[in-house]
């Protein structure tokens, strides 16, 4: 009998494995329907796919700080994390922002 149930676990955990799996093939299709620009379109769904892993990233560990209850480094890393999801969100203003820094420091 619990060899039964652990087959039936098992079957049942592929299964939504293979849900999974077929529901992100399904999302990524639509990257792939234009093939005239396919490199630009994989392009842009990877920046996308990594600006929302860094913001899942950012939310953990800031929650982290907030039950520690360590206001000014969660503060901090806000800030940072911020900055840097703005970067990857936008890669073309990082050329504009080296020229503001590089435009002060040689002054």
């Amino acid at each position: 009998m619990e060899k039964n149930t652990l087959n039936n676990r098992k079957i049942k955990l592929l299964a939504k494995v293979q849900v999974i799996v077929l529901m992100m093939i399904a999302y990524t299709v639509p990257v792939f329907a234009d093939i005239s620009n396919i490199g630009q379109n994989l392009g842009n769904w990877g920046i996308e796919q990594v600006g929302w892993a860094g913001l899942v990233i950012v939310a953990c560990i800031s929650l982290g700080f907030l039950i520690r209850k360590a206001w000014i480094p969660c503060g901090v890393f806000l800030l940072v994390g911020g900055t840097i999801l703005y970067i990857i969100k936008h890669p073309e203003q990082l050329s504009s922002i080296g020229e503001i820094i590089f435009g002060i420091a040689t002054k």
